[in-house]
């Protein structure tokens, strides 16, 4: 098969298979949409910022510090600390995409999400031939526009709600609609639990200390049970 017509059908491949879970951006995309009209954020603030951070943790995270009114560097450093994890993925993935140039692998970073890491790993395991760009750019594209269009509908809506509804629990309902696509395994399910303890017994510390104690025990509870299992 040729070059161009190779990448043309792993880009294709990979949209259809990200199809079918497409429906959870989209949900996640509303509600933290509403999530940033609930602060007061303008509209171009607030695309500005999906843009931006992209990842619905990340950005969720940004908001809630902004909510408790956090100083800029705090918000900073704790969407930088729930972008470890990250970071992580991206050293795992990188041996797959050794031969990609350093300008893609930028770009391609931009677009790491888990569902994107565990996807890509299995097909390019299963199918060495396959245009790891394409397809991975088949992905991650359907998502990011779900994302932000669900985003920006979400804003819009909650920018038309009146300010005595009170909107600011949706700001914990898009972390519980997060939670939930990690609960079928095991290691979700234990950093869940380990976030959740850790939240209680952080809450009431200053700056979001206490989020930021869960995000970080959570993340490493859950790294820590899927290396065991995985070993």
């Amino acid at each position: 098969m040729a070059t161009g017509a190779r990448f043309r059908s792993d880009l294709f491949e990979g949209a259809k298979t990200v199809t079918p879970l497409l429906p959870a951006p989209a949900s996640i995309g509303l509600i933290t949409g509403l999530a940033a009209a609930s602060i007061g954020l303008g509209l171009a603030q607030a695309v500005a910022m999906s843009v931006a951070l992209f990842s619905p943790v990340v950005m969720l995270t940004a908001i809630h510090m902004l909510d408790i009114g956090a100083p800029l560097v705090v918000v900073v450093f704790a969407s930088l600390v729930v972008a470890v994890r990250f970071a992580i993925l991206s050293l795992s993935l990188s041996p797959y995409l050794d031969r990609v140039s350093t300008a893609w692998k930028w770009f391609l970073a931009y677009f790491l999400l888990t569902p994107t890491y565990v996807l890509s790993i299995e097909r390019f395991d299963a199918d060495p031939e396959t245009d790891r760009v394409a397809y991975y750019l088949g992905l991650s594209l359907p998502g990011w526009v779900v994302l932000q269009a669900a985003f920006v509908l979400g804003f819009q809506f909650g920018a038309l709600v009146p300010a005595a509804w009170q909107l600011g629990f949706v700001i914990p309902l898009a972390f519980v609609a997060l939670l939930m696509q990690f609960l079928s395994a095991r290691a979700g399910r234990i950093a869940a639990l380990a976030a959740g303890v850790l939240a209680v017994v952080g809450d009431g510390l200053p700056l979001g200390v206490g989020l930021i104690l869960a995000i970080v025990g959570g993340t490493v509870a859950g790294v820590v049970v899927q290396r065991r299992e995985g070993a």
